[in-house]
């Protein structure tokens, strides 16, 4: 959860610097039957999503994202994939809005050789949306029954609520509202 969050964050710093962070947020929720993320911080862009982000495995070649905070490699789909079977993403940036809903079962099930691509739908936008609505969420359903187990403890929701505080105090201090369960 950290680490998709450390996407968003990223994201937040991509479009204000070190802030502060006007007009952006973030938001974080769980219970045992899904978990979702949402944020405003400018989307997906179509080459990241096409070349890095929704391919399997990391392209020799891949960009560093300077000043990132996600930089041990983890990657979103892993920290998906430890979530639960079904993913729902979308992102939109100024030119496209991508989508993505798809069950990791069936993905694993594939036959096809060198299915290393995500089945990804891209609808190009003729005008650039609210700043508002540039940013990205994913929601993951049928979670793990550990993870279902988890996400029902409250001792996981104050141990996760803490670990965000602690992880992100620097941004959350210069504008960046992080809430977790619709709390700051």
């Amino acid at each position: 959860i950290l680490d998709l969050l450390d996407n968003s964050v990223d994201g937040a710093k991509n479009l204000q610097g070190a802030g502060p962070f006007q007009d952006l947020s973030i938001s974080v929720a769980i219970d045992a039957n899904e978990f979702c993320i949402v944020d405003n911080c400018g989307g997906i862009p179509l080459e990241v999503a096409r070349d890095y982000a929704f391919r399997f495995g990391r392209p020799s070649g891949a960009p560093i994202v300077d000043g990132g905070i996600g930089t041990f490699g983890v990657g979103m789909k892993r920290a998906l994939f430890k979530l639960g079977d079904n993913i729902q993403i979308r992102s939109t940036t100024a030119a496209h809005t991508i989508e993505l809903d798809f069950k990791v079962s069936d993905w694993e099930s594939d036959p096809q050789e060198g299915a290393w691509f995500f089945p990804m739908a891209v609808t190009p936008l003729l005008h650039p949306p609210p700043d508002a609505e540039l940013g990205t969420s994913i929601t993951v359903r049928d979670l793990h029954p550990s993870v279902r187990a988890q996400f029902k403890a409250d001792y996981f929701h104050q141990t996760l609520r803490r670990a965000i505080a602690a992880r992100h105090q620097a941004v959350i201090d210069d504008g960046l509202p992080i809430m977790f369960d619709g709390l700051a």
